[in-house]
């Protein structure tokens, strides 16, 4: 019997990446599909070198191949015939339950080595840190930042909001707690010492929600607080998730 094949779309950010990966494999074992990604050299050693870090399990096709499923309409959750693709880069947070811990354990770290900046990740692992990633693009909601740094400080004594951001409009920000604005150029590195803050807070705009969300669910411990907005829906909550 012919496999049926979910052809997965590269993406350009590095949590875009899982949230694509994710999906992917939540769909693929649902629909008892193959997962895997076209063989094109450049795309294929960007993601590699943008996910080496992490012990994901790729599968690649041919250029002809993946065009033959390119022709066809995309994934349609609802009605699997054959050969289908999927390009959606945003994770819905009610999928959060469906995440196998063989998901869980592919996107571990397997290795720290591209960390340069030993001080911040140790002043962001001492401090009562809230970490909150906004992209370039995003639009500042500063009402919402805001309100989510207010009902932060009163669990947190102390709390230092860290921002990773290239956005030049987020300089001058009204908050009642102190912040930084941290610029970091390697994908890896920003992730990992965003991971390693104690609390999150997840911006929901479309560039930014994936690297606040896989963030905030690969590193939660039991004290750990994160705030999203409460536009999303969630059909369960996990300890210690405050919608605002």
């Amino acid at each position: 019997m012919e496999e049926k094949l979910l052809l997965v779309k590269y993406q350009d950010q590095l949590a875009d990446n899982l949230s694509i990966y994710a999906n992917a494999q939540i769909t693929a074992d649902k629909h008892n599909l193959k997962c895997c990604y076209e063989n094109i050299s450049d795309a294929r050693n960007h993601f590699e070198q943008q996910m080496d870090c992490f012990n994901l399990k790729c599968r690649y096709i041919s250029q002809n191949r993946a065009s033959e499923i390119n022709e066809k309409i995309p994934l349609n959750k609802n009605k699997i015939n054959k050969n289908y693709y999927i390009n959606d880069k945003c994770f819905d947070l009610n999928n959060m339950f469906n995440i196998s811990n063989e998901l869980i354990s592919q996107f571990q770290f397997k290795n720290t080595n591209f960390i340069f900046n030993h001080d911040l990740l140790e002043s962001i692992i001492t401090d009562n840190s809230i970490g909150l990633y906004i992209h370039e693009h995003s639009y500042i909601d500063e009402n919402f930042i805001q309100d989510a740094t207010k009902r932060l400080n009163k669990y947190l004594k102390q709390p230092i909001l860290y921002i990773f951001t290239k956005n030049n409009y987020i300089s001058k920000l009204n908050l009642d707690i102190k912040y930084k604005i941290i610029d970091i150029d390697n994908p890896k590195e920003e992730f990992y010492m965003l991971y390693s803050c104690n609390h999150k807070i997840i911006y929901t705009d479309t560039n930014s929600h994936s690297q606040g969300f896989w963030a905030s669910f690969l590193n939660q411990k039991d004290y750990c607080y994160v705030i999203y907005s409460k536009k999303i829906k969630l059909k369960n909550k996990k300890h210690n998730w405050i919608a605002i």
